[in-house]
């Protein structure tokens, strides 16, 4: 029995440290959670990447699918006392679970428009609102008939149901129908657009995109405004709450006792103040935020983030400062100061490029710079969309500092300069590069480079003139950009990785080993002189020979809820590990020394604490390697335990200075089994596992 034992062990540790050299970090939690609803225990949540259920009232959540799709807005209609259907519209139609989630079934059939903007049930009724109009299924979603015929706009933001009546809010008004969509009559409010709609006895309310809330109480014959000139006019939800009215804004909660003669701000706790939906479920409220899932037990007076497993993020960029690294997403910059352990939302807004420099932050929005001069403390909103072109949704890609000045790149207007010259005070200049859009930013010695749409472009005075340095690039979709000593380094959209010696005069492509989806290049990250690439859905890939020739280094990046994780957005050194933004999961992490060469020491700036990492390669026969980091001077040990706990080995037993170390353990000499590798310096103590396996 004991040998039984032992052998159960030895196979349960192999399972769960086999091909796991990718790991993914504590976070960010959160993402966009854009939609709620309940049924009986579960919860469920809709996202940017699909559906997630809770069954502990919001204390974890697990992934359900639809895979990677974003998710608009939910719908659950009982079956019996044990089975539900589940409905999810999406950005690609309608999706129907049966099974609480673990199948989904696409049934779009007849719809016109495949966006869903909303959902609603009466009856045996499923409607649907999208970009051109309601549709109606009376059949779960097997097919579906459009019932717009009497909307004047057919641009449908929501749907609500009250008794039997249909309420729609379009761009351009409310409409109501008492006969399943057969007709429909307006109910005033035209010319607003309308994104949520809220009844208590015999008052109505309407949110409006623009114009705050109104209230009324003849059906909507007559309308008044009741918002507080205080609030956000961007009114996101409604929501009935007992006897009580709750309003969720892009900047914030509300809440009236008196049927909007007054409002209350309800924020205490909400990291994040966008609010997509709320949701009342027996005496907790749920809010949706552009960060994630936020709960509440007294009627809103506090909210707590209930976000665990929620790793929804998808991961935009990530730049470091020392050993500090930061990420950006589509609902804010996140701080990690403790290698990814934990992260600290330090700024909200859909970011993509992130520039630090010193104590000052940059953030890369749309049609705005976000700026903070004191480490994410405070922030400045710096617009760039009136300085030489009047058009709306400038997406900011790309970010660099150089000297006093920061150069912003995005899908229009070229490159722009901005300049802080002090508190809330910035100034704006409207380079002389081409209109065309910038993906990347790069500084190589005292000059600019811009990787964007037309190829690449070169300027030698701050941005003042730009000439096109392409000689050679046969794909001139550059979507990034990296500088190493002399070497210049371009990843393309589909073209793989260029290389160029001369400052740009001429390129070569450096492409052995990557193929396929691989040769859309993401993003660059340097170790010395070791070059990895992100790609789209080709994962990562590691030249050490100056894209001479590349490997792929993507074993372990797996995860239960999103499969494959293989699109890399971003990557960053910090310490002795290589991170990977992803597309839709999140920050993942893995030892440089699982995919390089090193030395006993690794060289870089100072770890900010004691750490011992997975040894690599794991299992192993019969050498491996163990990494530690130490913060200061300290007397080290590192024991190797057999399963029994006796000590077979002692690998370190001196005192090293504050630095990243690397040791090479050779086991020929001992039996395959489950071994201990034990850090002791000071008074921190830590012990991992590891297999021998010949």
């Amino acid at each position: 029995m004991k040998m039984l034992f032992k052998v159960l062990l030895f196979i349960t540790l192999l399972t769960q440290l086999c091909f796991a050299q990718w790991i993914l970090t504590n976070g960010p939690l959160g993402g966009e959670a854009k939609c709620f609803t309940a049924f009986d225990t579960s919860l469920y949540v809709g996202t940017e990447i699909g559906v997630f259920r809770s069954t502990n009232n919001g204390l974890s959540w697990s992934g359900i699918g639809p895979e990677g799709i974003i998710v608009n807005s939910l719908a659950i209609r009982s079956v019996n006392q044990s089975g539900i259907y589940l409905f999810a519209g999406t950005l690609f139609g309608v999706y129907l679970s049966t099974d609480g989630g673990t199948n989904w079934n696409k049934v779009s059939f007849g719809l016109s428009n495949l966006v869903i903007n909303c959902l609603a049930l009466s009856d045996t009724n499923l409607f649907a609102g999208t970009e051109n109009g309601v549709f109606l299924s009376p059949t779960n979603g097997n097919y579906w008939m459009p019932v717009s015929d009497d909307l004047t706009n057919k641009s449908i933001r929501s749907l609500t149901v009250n008794q039997k009546d249909i309420y729609a809010g379009t761009d351009k008004g409310l409409f109501v129908s008492t006969d399943n969509g057969t007709s429909w009559a307006s109910t005033g409010l035209k010319g607003e657009a309308v994104n949520a709609f809220a009844v208590i006895d015999t008052f109505f309310f309407a949110g409006t995109d623009t114009n705050g809330i109104f209230r009324s109480t003849d059906n909507g014959l007559n309308w008044e405004k009741i918002s507080n000139i205080d609030m956000d006019r961007n009114i996101t939800t409604l929501a009935v709450y007992g006897t009580e009215l709750y309003a969720g804004t892009s900047n914030g909660l509300y809440r009236t006792p008196t049927n909007g003669d007054y409002w209350i701000p309800i924020n205490t706790g909400l990291n994040n103040k966008y609010i997509y939906e709320l949701y009342s479920n027996g005496t907790d409220l749920f809010a949706c935020t552009y960060a994630g899932v936020y709960r509440s037990t007294n009627n809103g007076a506090n909210w707590s983030e209930v976000n665990e497993g929620l790793k929804t993020t998808v991961i935009t960029c990530l730049t470091t400062s020392g050993e500090i690294l930061y990420a950006g997403s589509r609902s804010c910059i996140y701080r990690s100061n403790d290698y990814g352990e934990n992260w600290i939302p330090i700024g909200w807004g859909w970011v993509n490029a992130i520039a630090v420099s010193g104590t000052k932050i940059y953030g890369g929005h749309i049609g705005h710079l976000l700026c903070s001069p004191d480490s994410g403390v405070n922030w400045d909103f710096v617009s760039l969309e009136e300085v030489s072109n009047p058009r709306n949704g400038n997406w900011i890609f790309s970010l660099a500092v150089k000297d006093s000045y920061v150069y912003a790149g995005g899908t229009y207007g070229g490159v722009f300069r901005i300049r802080h010259n002090g508190p809330g005070s910035y100034t704006i200049f409207s380079t002389g590069q081409p209109d065309t859009i910038v993906y990347s930013l790069a500084v190589s010695d005292t000059n600019l480079l811009a990787g964007t749409a037309n190829g690449v472009y070169f300027s030698s005075d701050d941005g003042v003139n730009w000439i096109p340095i392409n000689n050679g690039l046969t794909n001139l979709d550059v979507k990034a950009l990296a500088v190493k000593d002399t070497n210049i380094f371009a990843g393309t959209g589909g073209g793989g990785v260029f290389l160029s010696t001369n400052n740009g005069n001429s390129w070569t492509p450096v492409n052995n080993g990557l193929s396929g989806l691989a040769l859309d290049v993401l993003s660059f990250a340097f170790n010395r002189d070791n070059l990895f690439v992100g790609t789209w859905r080709g994962g990562v890939y590691l030249s050490t020979n100056n894209g001479t020739s590349w490997t792929s280094v993507n074993t372990g990046m797996m995860s239960a809820d999103y499969g494959a994780v293989s699109t890399v957005h971003s990557l960053a050194v910090v310490g002795s590990n290589l991170y990977a933004g992803t597309r839709g999961a999140g920050v993942w992490q893995r030892p440089l020394s699982e995919m390089i060469t090193a030395t006993d020491e690794i060289p870089g700036s100072l770890p900010p604490k004691y750490s011992l990492w997975q040894n690599y390669p794991n299992p192993f026969n019969p050498a491996t390697k163990i990494t530690y980091s130490l913060p200061r001077l300290s007397k080290v040990e590192i024991r190797i335990y057999d399963i029994l706990g006796k000590k077979v080995r002692t690998l370190v037993n001196e005192e090293k200075p504050a630095g990243t170390y690397e040791i090479n353990w050779q086991a020929a000499n001992l039996p395959s089994g489950v071994y201990f590798y034990q850090l002791i310096a000071g008074t921190y103590v830590q012990t991992k596992k590891m297999i021998l396996l010949k």
